[in-house]
């Protein structure tokens, strides 16, 4: 997020101090029946090319919320480094061929390349459970975890300080809502671990392996 921010102000200050009075100076100077400064346009030129190369590395970036796998890993500055290098080949081979495809053989090489590193580095099978497989866990077990590491956001009437209505209606306060919110809670609990959010309510690794195994084994409400 602090990367995206910082990004964002780059490009809206390019447009805002270089390229918008650059454009207004040269107008300027053409009203008054003046020769216009070039070298205004091509810094201001420069500044707009600065933005273009910046463009997928920001939209990522916005739309990142949906990707856990990518933030929510221990090595997340890498996997951004790699994304931001990867959009960033891609963008200067579609400003250099006008007949640019995205399914053009250097396009393909280069996300294929970022893929397979982000696939080792985030999508390879996690560390297994010091509990057995065969060692059943009980709903009683989970419930307990998440009324103690998660109910305070995700609930009805959540007790969060920050937080004063469960964060995308997701209430885990009732049996039923944890049962159908499985998948959701694999995906940010178990598998990227990005919740609880900057674990605020100190979740354990333990508690982690123990729900991600219950919802392996069915995700049953057997007590």
């Amino acid at each position: 997020m602090h990367v995206g921010v910082i990004i964002g102000t780059i490009m809206a200050a390019n447009v805002w101090i270089r390229i918008l009075p650059a454009q207004a100076q040269m107008l300027d100077a053409v009203k008054k029946g003046e020769k216009p400064d070039l070298t205004k346009g091509m810094r201001a030129k420069m500044r707009s090319r600065h933005n273009n190369y910046m463009t997928f590395p920001v939209i990522f970036i916005m739309i990142s919320n949906h990707f856990p796998h990518t933030y929510g890993d221990k090595l997340n500055w890498l996997i951004l480094i790699i994304l931001i290098i990867a959009s960033t080949i891609i963008k200067h081979i579609m400003n250099i061929n006008e007949n640019f495809s995205f399914w053009g053989t250097p396009s393909i090489i280069t996300t294929a390349i970022a893929l397979t590193i982000i696939y080792f580095i985030t999508l390879q099978p996690k560390e297994n459970n010091n509990l057995k497989q065969e060692e059943k866990v009980s709903f009683s077990q989970v419930k307990e975890i998440i009324n103690n590491r998660c109910v305070s956001c995700h609930s009805s009437k959540p007790s969060d300080d920050i937080f004063k209505s469960a964060p995308l209606g997701l209430m885990l306060d009732k049996d039923e809502n944890i049962i159908s919110s499985q998948a959701k809670i694999k995906t940010m609990v178990v598998d990227s671990k990005v919740m609880p959010l900057a674990n605020k309510t100190n979740m354990t690794d333990e508690e982690r392996k123990i729900i991600g195994l219950w919802i392996e084994q069915g995700a049953n409400l057997n007590k």
